[in-house]
Protein backbone atom coordinates (compact mmCIF):
# COMPACT_ATOMS: atom_id res chain seq x y z
CA UNK A 1 0.00 0.00 0.00
CA UNK A 2 2.96 2.43 0.87
CA UNK A 3 4.28 1.63 -2.64
CA UNK A 4 0.99 2.41 -4.18
CA UNK A 5 0.83 5.62 -2.33
CA UNK A 6 4.03 7.01 -2.81
CA UNK A 7 3.61 6.47 -6.97
CA UNK A 8 0.28 8.01 -7.08
CA UNK A 9 1.83 11.12 -5.06
CA UNK A 10 4.94 11.22 -7.93
CA UNK A 11 2.21 10.74 -11.13
CA UNK A 12 0.15 13.92 -8.96
CA UNK A 13 3.61 16.03 -9.36
CA UNK A 14 4.30 14.93 -12.51
CA UNK A 15 0.63 16.77 -14.08
CA UNK A 16 1.36 19.58 -11.57
CA UNK A 17 4.18 20.34 -13.43
CA UNK A 18 3.21 19.96 -16.80
CA UNK A 19 0.63 21.78 -15.95
CA UNK A 20 2.83 24.86 -14.62
CA UNK A 21 4.99 24.30 -17.42
CA UNK A 22 1.94 24.51 -19.98
CA UNK A 23 1.75 28.55 -17.86
CA UNK A 24 4.95 29.12 -18.46
CA UNK A 25 4.97 29.02 -14.81
CA UNK A 26 8.51 27.50 -13.21
CA UNK A 27 8.79 25.94 -9.96
CA UNK A 28 11.34 26.52 -7.85
CA UNK A 29 11.99 24.63 -4.38
CA UNK A 30 14.09 26.84 -1.15
CA UNK A 31 17.30 26.71 -0.42
CA UNK A 32 16.29 25.58 3.35
CA UNK A 33 13.56 25.26 5.29
CA UNK A 34 11.64 28.50 5.78
CA UNK A 35 10.36 29.59 9.07
CA UNK A 36 6.61 28.88 10.05
CA UNK A 37 6.16 26.98 6.85
CA UNK A 38 4.98 23.87 5.89
CA UNK A 39 8.01 21.05 5.41
CA UNK A 40 9.75 21.71 2.00
CA UNK A 41 9.84 18.44 -0.12
CA UNK A 42 12.89 18.46 -2.29
CA UNK A 43 11.97 17.00 -5.29
CA UNK A 44 13.87 16.37 -8.73
CA UNK A 45 13.61 18.45 -11.88
CA UNK A 46 12.75 16.05 -14.93
CA UNK A 47 12.25 15.84 -18.15
CA UNK A 48 9.18 14.40 -20.27
CA UNK A 49 11.61 10.98 -21.12
CA UNK A 50 12.60 10.96 -17.52
CA UNK A 51 8.96 11.18 -16.07
CA UNK A 52 8.63 7.28 -15.77
CA UNK A 53 11.85 6.49 -14.13
CA UNK A 54 12.51 9.55 -11.61
CA UNK A 55 12.42 9.15 -8.20
CA UNK A 56 10.85 11.77 -5.74
CA UNK A 57 12.48 12.48 -2.70
CA UNK A 58 11.14 13.42 0.62
CA UNK A 59 12.32 14.83 3.91
CA UNK A 60 13.88 12.13 5.38
CA UNK A 61 16.83 12.08 2.55
CA UNK A 62 19.17 14.48 3.05
CA UNK A 63 20.12 17.28 -0.12
CA UNK A 64 23.57 16.10 0.20
CA UNK A 65 22.78 12.31 -0.64
CA UNK A 66 20.45 13.33 -3.07
CA UNK A 67 22.91 15.52 -5.19
CA UNK A 68 25.23 12.92 -5.09
CA UNK A 69 23.01 10.01 -5.95
CA UNK A 70 22.05 12.97 -8.95
CA UNK A 71 18.08 12.60 -7.85
CA UNK A 72 18.42 16.43 -7.07
CA UNK A 73 19.67 18.96 -9.14
CA UNK A 74 21.90 22.05 -8.68
CA UNK A 75 18.68 23.92 -10.53
CA UNK A 76 16.20 22.51 -7.35
CA UNK A 77 18.74 23.69 -4.83
CA UNK A 78 19.12 27.29 -6.37
CA UNK A 79 16.56 30.29 -4.72
CA UNK A 80 12.96 30.31 -5.13
CA UNK A 81 13.49 34.10 -6.42
CA UNK A 82 15.93 33.27 -9.37
CA UNK A 83 18.17 30.62 -11.04
CA UNK A 84 21.37 30.27 -9.30
CA UNK A 85 24.19 31.64 -10.93
CA UNK A 86 25.84 29.66 -13.90
CA UNK A 87 22.16 27.40 -14.25
CA UNK A 88 19.76 27.94 -17.29
CA UNK A 89 16.52 28.99 -16.40
CA UNK A 90 13.43 25.98 -16.54
CA UNK A 91 11.22 25.81 -19.18
CA UNK A 92 8.58 28.88 -19.56
CA UNK A 93 10.66 31.32 -17.56
CA UNK A 94 11.74 34.33 -19.93
CA UNK A 95 15.84 34.75 -20.06
CA UNK A 96 15.99 38.46 -19.76
CA UNK A 97 13.77 38.67 -16.53
CA UNK A 98 15.38 35.37 -14.98
CA UNK A 99 18.76 37.71 -15.65
CA UNK A 100 17.80 40.93 -14.43
CA UNK A 101 16.05 39.75 -11.45
CA UNK A 102 19.73 37.89 -10.25
CA UNK A 103 21.44 41.33 -10.68
CA UNK A 104 20.03 43.00 -6.90
CA UNK A 105 20.88 46.48 -7.01
CA UNK A 106 23.31 47.50 -3.97
CA UNK A 107 21.94 49.36 -0.74
CA UNK A 108 21.85 53.20 -0.97
CA UNK A 109 20.04 55.93 0.78
CA UNK A 110 18.14 59.22 -0.93
CA UNK A 111 17.64 62.05 1.07
CA UNK A 112 14.31 64.01 0.35
CA UNK A 113 13.58 67.14 2.14
CA UNK A 114 10.45 69.30 1.36
CA UNK A 115 10.98 73.01 1.00
CA UNK A 116 9.93 75.98 -0.07
CA UNK A 117 7.49 74.17 -2.19
CA UNK A 118 9.47 72.24 -3.93
CA UNK A 119 11.19 68.31 -3.07
CA UNK A 120 14.94 68.76 -2.70
CA UNK A 121 16.70 65.05 -3.03
CA UNK A 122 20.30 64.12 -2.66
CA UNK A 123 21.85 60.45 -2.49
CA UNK A 124 23.23 60.16 0.81
CA UNK A 125 27.20 59.08 1.15
CA UNK A 126 26.61 58.34 5.31
CA UNK A 127 23.13 58.61 6.14
CA UNK A 128 20.81 60.17 7.94
CA UNK A 129 20.54 63.67 6.58
CA UNK A 130 22.35 65.84 8.63
CA UNK A 131 21.01 69.40 10.37
CA UNK A 132 23.40 71.06 8.34
CA UNK A 133 22.01 69.95 5.38
CA UNK A 134 18.55 70.80 5.92
CA UNK A 135 19.75 74.53 6.96
CA UNK A 136 21.14 75.04 4.06
CA UNK A 137 18.14 74.05 1.59
CA UNK A 138 15.96 76.02 4.02
CA UNK A 139 17.96 78.96 3.63
CA UNK A 140 18.27 78.79 -0.23
CA UNK A 141 14.56 78.42 -0.75
CA UNK A 142 14.08 81.05 1.56
CA UNK A 143 16.86 83.17 -0.56
CA UNK A 144 15.08 82.30 -3.83
CA UNK A 145 11.65 83.66 -2.33
CA UNK A 146 10.21 79.98 -2.94
CA UNK A 147 8.95 80.61 1.09
CA UNK A 148 9.61 80.43 4.79
CA UNK A 149 7.75 77.22 6.20
CA UNK A 150 9.99 75.32 7.89
CA UNK A 151 11.72 71.95 6.01
CA UNK A 152 10.50 68.57 6.45
CA UNK A 153 13.06 65.91 6.14
CA UNK A 154 12.53 61.99 4.90
CA UNK A 155 14.62 59.21 4.01
CA UNK A 156 14.40 56.21 1.28
CA UNK A 157 16.46 53.22 2.01
CA UNK A 158 17.26 50.27 -0.22
CA UNK A 159 16.76 47.64 0.15
CA UNK A 160 13.21 48.42 1.80
CA UNK A 161 13.15 44.47 3.42
CA UNK A 162 15.99 41.71 3.60
CA UNK A 163 13.74 38.65 2.03
CA UNK A 164 16.15 37.92 -0.72
CA UNK A 165 13.40 35.55 -2.46
CA UNK A 166 11.71 39.00 -3.49
CA UNK A 167 12.89 40.86 -6.80
CA UNK A 168 15.38 43.45 -5.47
CA UNK A 169 16.53 44.55 -9.10
CA UNK A 170 15.85 47.50 -11.08
CA UNK A 171 12.40 47.01 -11.68
CA UNK A 172 12.03 46.92 -7.67
CA UNK A 173 13.95 50.31 -6.88
CA UNK A 174 12.54 52.05 -9.95
CA UNK A 175 8.78 51.56 -8.51
CA UNK A 176 9.59 51.99 -4.67
CA UNK A 177 11.54 54.84 -5.37
CA UNK A 178 9.45 56.36 -7.57
CA UNK A 179 5.77 55.51 -5.13
CA UNK A 180 8.27 57.20 -2.65
CA UNK A 181 9.15 60.54 -4.48
CA UNK A 182 5.54 60.37 -5.64
CA UNK A 183 4.02 60.83 -2.37
CA UNK A 184 6.09 63.50 -1.22
CA UNK A 185 5.20 65.55 -3.95
CA UNK A 186 1.72 65.38 -3.60
CA UNK A 187 1.64 65.80 -0.22
CA UNK A 188 3.83 68.74 -0.22
CA UNK A 189 2.06 69.94 -3.73
CA UNK A 190 5.71 70.57 -4.93
CA UNK A 191 6.44 72.92 -8.13
CA UNK A 192 9.15 71.18 -8.77
CA UNK A 193 11.94 68.80 -7.86
CA UNK A 194 15.69 69.56 -7.42
CA UNK A 195 18.50 67.07 -7.86
CA UNK A 196 21.32 67.76 -5.46
CA UNK A 197 24.09 65.91 -6.78
CA UNK A 198 25.82 64.18 -9.82
CA UNK A 199 25.33 60.39 -7.63
CA UNK A 200 21.23 61.70 -7.02
CA UNK A 201 21.27 63.03 -11.07
CA UNK A 202 22.65 59.56 -12.12
CA UNK A 203 20.29 57.35 -9.85
CA UNK A 204 17.11 60.07 -10.90
CA UNK A 205 17.08 60.71 -14.77
CA UNK A 206 15.74 63.94 -14.64
CA UNK A 207 13.94 62.70 -18.16
CA UNK A 208 11.29 60.45 -15.70
CA UNK A 209 9.66 63.40 -14.13
CA UNK A 210 7.29 63.94 -16.61
CA UNK A 211 5.80 67.37 -16.24
CA UNK A 212 7.43 68.65 -13.22
CA UNK A 213 10.05 71.57 -13.44
CA UNK A 214 13.49 70.01 -12.46
CA UNK A 215 16.68 71.17 -11.33
CA UNK A 216 20.00 69.69 -10.98
CA UNK A 217 22.95 71.50 -8.77
CA UNK A 218 25.95 70.23 -6.66
CA UNK A 219 24.67 68.11 -3.44
CA UNK A 220 24.29 70.25 -0.25
CA UNK A 221 27.35 67.64 1.40
CA UNK A 222 29.80 69.18 -1.18
CA UNK A 223 28.73 72.62 -0.79
CA UNK A 224 29.20 72.47 3.14
CA UNK A 225 32.79 70.95 2.14
CA UNK A 226 33.76 73.53 -0.24
CA UNK A 227 31.76 77.16 0.11
CA UNK A 228 32.56 78.09 -3.12
CA UNK A 229 30.55 75.37 -5.11
CA UNK A 230 27.76 77.40 -3.26
CA UNK A 231 27.75 80.31 -6.24
CA UNK A 232 27.16 77.59 -8.60
CA UNK A 233 24.14 76.13 -6.90
CA UNK A 234 22.61 79.56 -7.21
CA UNK A 235 23.66 79.76 -10.95
CA UNK A 236 21.67 77.05 -11.26
CA UNK A 237 18.88 77.83 -9.38
CA UNK A 238 18.40 81.35 -10.08
CA UNK A 239 16.26 81.04 -13.20
CA UNK A 240 13.99 79.63 -11.03
CA UNK A 241 13.69 82.17 -8.19
CA UNK A 242 10.49 84.26 -7.76
CA UNK A 243 10.94 87.97 -8.48
CA UNK A 244 8.73 90.01 -6.19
Amino acid sequence: MGQIHHNELCMHELRRRACLNDLGIASYVSRSQLPGAAITRRLALVTRTQEQSVDFAFPERSASALQQSGILSENTLSGAGAPAEGVEPGPGVDQGKASQQAVQIQPFSIGAILAGGWLWLEELVSPPLSQSQVRLVQAMALALGWGREAAESGQFDWPIHTNAQLDLGEDAVRASLGAFIGRRLERGQCKGIVLLGDDCVARLNPAQFHGVPCVTTVGTAQMLEDSRLKSRAWRDLLPYAQRA
